[in-house]
């Protein structure tokens, strides 16, 4: 089994592949994800696409900046008047890159969380913080920030349900006044949940160093991702 911090390691390799390549990089990206997930339980792929949906509304932004605001040749020949209001050639092109890497990124990161248990994952990131002790941050304060940034996500994504449901309740109001009473709600509920939020006491365990036969692994994932680029590129 792969050590936490080897997994966190081949993550943000993962990604910087995928953020400064193209569509070799893509192409890799998508059967590393795919055998990653044939390997994991069956549960992996139900969160996987709970948190793709999520991001619809980020992607379909992307979609509208990427292909109707990038200069280029219309995807159709039409008079001028109508050309103006079609999709680029190079808009399509590059936005079905960015929106296909965001969603790879998106899967490794569900796949990340849920293959590593929460303990290892703080574990880990208190380990490879431990360099900027050297520039004077307090690598456990560091740690105990993303504990506990995680866990208020996952409270602030309960009350945001409960609230979209009370919302959805309002049959009779137009769609902006349901709006408007869910992020007023969410809003309140944050601030009386952070009200009566209890102090806690985090426990991070000590973390051994990974083996030294799996420090390869993310300059392997690295090299494939690179070479990938430069064989379909």
């Amino acid at each position: 089994m792969l050590h936490p911090v080897i997994r966190i390691l081949g993550f943000v390799v993962f990604t910087l592949s995928l953020a400064s390549g193209g569509a070799g990089q893509l192409f890799a990206g998508a059967v590393l994800l795919a055998a990653m997930f044939v390997y994991a339980d069956a549960g992996s792929w139900s969160a996987a696409w709970r948190m793709l949906r999520r991001m619809r509304w980020l992607f379909l932004s992307l979609a509208v900046v990427y292909f109707w605001f990038t200069p280029g040749t219309p995807v159709l020949h039409a008079a001028p008047a109508l050309a103006v209001w079609l999709p680029s050639v190079e808009g399509l092109l590059h936005g079905a890159l960015r929106i296909g890497a965001l969603a790879l990124m998106v899967l490794a990161a569900s796949l990340l969380l849920r293959l590593t248990p929460r303990d290892d994952l703080f574990a880990a990131l208190h380990w490879l913080a431990a360099p900027l002790r050297v520039v004077g941050v307090a690598r456990e304060r560091l740690a105990a920030r993303i504990a506990l940034s995680l866990a208020a996500v996952a409270e602030v994504q309960t009350l945001l349900h409960d609230a979209l449901a009370e919302a959805r309740a309002l049959q009779s109001s137009s769609s902006w006044t349901r709006i408007g009473a869910t992020s007023t709600a969410v809003f309140r509920r944050v601030l009386a949940a952070a009200e009566a939020a209890p102090c806690v006491t985090l426990d991070l365990p000590a973390k051994a160093a990974p083996p030294l036969w799996q420090w390869p692994l993310p300059l392997l994932i690295g090299a494939l991702m690179l070479a990938a680029g430069r064989w379909l590129g």
